[in-house]
This record gives structure tokens, C-alpha cells and sequence, in this order.
């Protein structure tokens, strides 16, 4: 009995000291616990499947706020710099966010339906109107009151393309939007996307938009202006196909058609090659204009060396050729052709797209001098200046012969 009561004044001797020790090791527990909750919290937010898993999620973060309302103070004193009603509003405002991202996936979505049967209205009226063009531009080169037919519905295939494009843009906006591109999707989001992304014939369509862009340049003749205009319809393809690119390799990946992805990658790569090819053809059209047949080219250096070859055979035949033969060929090529028309409208853009070098262009000019100097020889310059002085001479000659010719005298009275 006494071994008893001496065991029991033991205890409570002993309980005091360790008690605050019990309440640290337990009050660890709380903090470490309510952190490690809302870390998977976060963590559950970012990637939810749908719409309804999110709305789970944030009956979790009512029910865990409930859970932990009771240990406010000592949340507040071990969550710094939050506390615990801010460690809450920053998973609400994750919520919030994502379920905004929900929202706008959905809205976008609805609108898809609208946007395709504008799309396959707009395809036929482009095909209507490609074809026209491509007829006009035949028959106005035999028959030049086609010309204002053939700039109208250049002009109106030109604004149709546009809008086609656009709409394009849009859907795949619609049917991968940014929230999409910039996480991780699960088997089922991608089979989802994969199945809307066919139903829509979305990649059918992108090829569609390249290709018809393609036959746009090849049967038009393109202006400057135009080539600006295509450049940045290519800007803008590619910045969305480098955003979505990737995301779209995962969604295919292992699918029948995965190929449609790499030859998109190659129709955008002719689209690039064909405006290259129409700039050329324009430059070269230049030239036709005043019969002139330079060899083909599809380079800075190509026309560089059709240009030089050009000259250097005019240099070599122009003392076989008559003098007014030799002179009307170089003002057609130097004074109408290069100065006239293709430096002022075409080489400032040509430097511009590095398609065409400063020295390149500098070695044609300095060819072009040099085939001034042949048919216009330097000997005859000179004749034409002494000619030009002897004139002048004799203008003056008369003229102060002239003022200082005899006066009538008056006799004084």
C-alpha cells in the first residue's frame, strides 16, 4: 500500500514536467498535418478532370477550413508570413481562377458548333472563287477587258481567305484553349479533345487554310503590298502552331492520322517556299514587261547571277548589235526595269526579308555601270560636253555681240 502511494505522488511530481512537452509535440502535429492537407489541396487544384471534380475539391477546402478553425491561433502564429485566413484565401482564389478557366474551355466549345458551318460555307465560296481566278487569269491575257473582272474578285477572294483563316484560328482556340496548352492532360481529356478535334475536321481545315493560301499566290500576281499583308497571316499561323504543336503531338500521338501533324508542318513550309517562289515571279515580271528574258531564279543568288549573265552577254553583243539596238535594250533593262520599276518597289522588301543581300544588290548596279559604260563609251560623253560647251559659247557670243552692237548717235541742236 505504501509502494502504491509513492508510485501515485511520483506520477505527479513527474506529470507537470513533462506536460509542456506533450502539448509542443502535439500542437507539431496540428501545424504539420494542416500543411501537408493543403499542400495536396494546391496540388489538387491545379489538374482537376472536369468541372464537377473541381467543385468537389472546393467542398474539400470548406470542410478542411471547418476541420482546422478551432487551431486559428496557433496557425496564425506558425504560418508566417501567412496566417490562417489568408493561407485560405489563396485556395480560394486558385479555385476561383481554375474554375474560370472551366468556364471560358465550355463557353469557347459552344461556340465551336456555330463557327464550323460558317467554315464549310466559307471553303465552298473560296473554291467557287479560286476557280474564277484562275480562269480570268487566263482569258486577260488575251482579252484585257477581263483586267477590272479578274482585280475584283482577286480582291474579294483576297477578304474571303482572310475571314476563312480567322475562323480557323478561332476554333482551334475554341477547341484547345490556353488552359489546355499549359498543363498536363490526362487519357481522358485527350481523348476528348482528340474526338471534338475530328468531329470539327480541324486538321483537315489548317491544311485547307495552307493550301488554298498556296494556290492563292501561285495563280495571282503579287504586289508588295500583298506580300506584307501574307507575311503576317504566316506569323500568326506559326506563333499558333508553336503554341499548340506540341500539345497537339501528345493529343495524336499513337492515333491513325498522327501523319496529318507532320504534313501540315511540310504544307506550311511550301505556303512559306510558295510567297518566296511569287516574289520572285514578281520581281521577273518586271522585266517581261520590256521583253526581257532573264533565266530562272528563286534566290538572292540565283538572280544576282541570271542579272550579271544577262548584262554580260548585252557587254559581249553590243558591238555586234546596231548602237540604237545597244541603247534601247540597256534603257529597258536599266531605266525602266531596275530603276523604274524593280528597285523602288521591290529591293528595299527583298533586303528587308533576307532574300536579297546589300552586296548583291551592289554588284548588279556596279554590272549595270559598267554596261553604261560600254554603249554609252566615255570618248563620246566627252564629245557630247565639248558639243554642249561650243553651243553655249556661241549663245553667249551672240548675246553680248547683241547689247554691244553701234548706237544711234543724235546730233545736239
Amino acid at each position: 500500500m505504501k509502494n502504491k502511494i509513492l508510485s501515485i505522488a511520483l506520477v505527479f511530481m513527474i506529470l507537470p514536467a513533462l506536460t509542456p512537452a506533450i502539448q509542443a509535440q502535439s500542437d507539431y502535429e496540428i501545424v504539420q498535418s494542416f500543411k501537408e492537407k493543403y499542400r495536396q489541396l494546391e496540388e489538387d487544384i491545379k489538374n482537376p478532370q472536369s468541372l464537377e471534380e473541381l467543385d468537389g475539391i472546393y467542398d474539400r477546402i470548406n470542410s478542411f477550413r471547418e476541420e482546422y478553425t478551432v487551431h486559428r491561433e496557433l496557425l496564425d502564429r506558425s504560418l508566417y508570413p501567412d496566417n490562417f485566413n489568408t493561407s485560405f484565401e489563396k485556395l480560394t482564389n486558385a479555385y476561383n481562377v481554375k474554375k474560370n478557366d472551366f468556364t471560358q474551355i465550355d463557353i469557347l466549345q459552344v461556340e465551336v458548333t456555330g463557327l464550323r458551318e460558317q467554315l464549310d460555307t466559307l471553303n465552298r465560296h473560296n473554291e467557287v472563287l479560286l476557280n474564277r481566278v484562275e480562269i480570268l487569269e487566263k482569258q486577260s491575257k488575251s482579252d484585257k477587258s477581263r483586267l477590272a473582272q479578274l482585280e475584283r474578285t482577286i480582291g474579294e477572294l483576297r477578304v474571303s481567305l482572310q475571314k476563312r483563316d480567322e475562323m480557323v484560328m478561332n476554333m482551334i482556340d475554341s477547341l484547345l484553349p490556353q488552359p489546355y496548352r499549359e498543363r498536363e492532360l490526362s487519357p481522358q481529356e485527350k481523348q476528348e479533345i482528340y474526338s471534338k478535334l475530328g468531329k470539327e475536321n480541324v486538321l483537315y481545315n489548317v491544311k485547307r487554310l495552307l493550301s488554298d493560301n498556296i494556290r492563292f499566290i501561285e495563280i495571282t500576281k503579287l504586289y508588295p503590298e500583298d506580300v506584307d499583308e501574307i507575311k503576317e497571316q504566316q506569323e500568326d499561323f506559326a506563333r499558333l502552331w508553336r503554341s499548340i504543336g506540341p500539345k497537339m503531338v501528345e493529343i495524336y500521338s499513337g492515333k491513325g492520322d498522327a501523319n496529318y501533324l507532320k504534313d501540315i508542318d511540310l504544307t506550311f513550309t511550301q505556303w512559306k517556299d510558295a510567297l518566296n517562289q511569287g516574289i520572285w515571279d514578281a520581281v521577273n515580271s518586271e522585266f517581261s514587261k520590256y521583253d526581257i528574258k532573264l533565266s530562272k531564279f528563286s534566290s538572292g543568288k540565283n538572280f544576282t547571277e541570271a542579272v550579271t549573265s544577262f548584262i554580260n552577254d548585252e557587254i559581249k553583243n553590243a558591238d555586234v548589235k546596231s548602237k540604237d539596238a545597244a541603247i534601247a535594250t540597256y534603257k529597258d533593262f536599266a531605266d525602266s526595269a531596275w530603276y523604274g520599276g524593280v528597285k523602288p518597289e521591290w529591293v528595299s522588301n527583298l533586303i528587308d526579308y533576307n532574300m536579297l543581300s546589300e552586296a548583291q544588290k551592289d554588284t548588279i548596279e556596279k554590272k549595270i555601270s559598267e554596261w553604261n559604260e560600254k554603249v554609252s563609251p566615255a570618248g563620246m560623253n566627252y564629245l557630247y560636253i565639248i558639243i554642249a560647251v561650243v553651243v553655249i559659247v556661241a549663245i553667249l557670243f551672240f548675246f553680248f555681240r547683241k547689247r554691244s552692237g553701234p548706237k544711234t548717235e543724235t546730233n545736239e541742236v
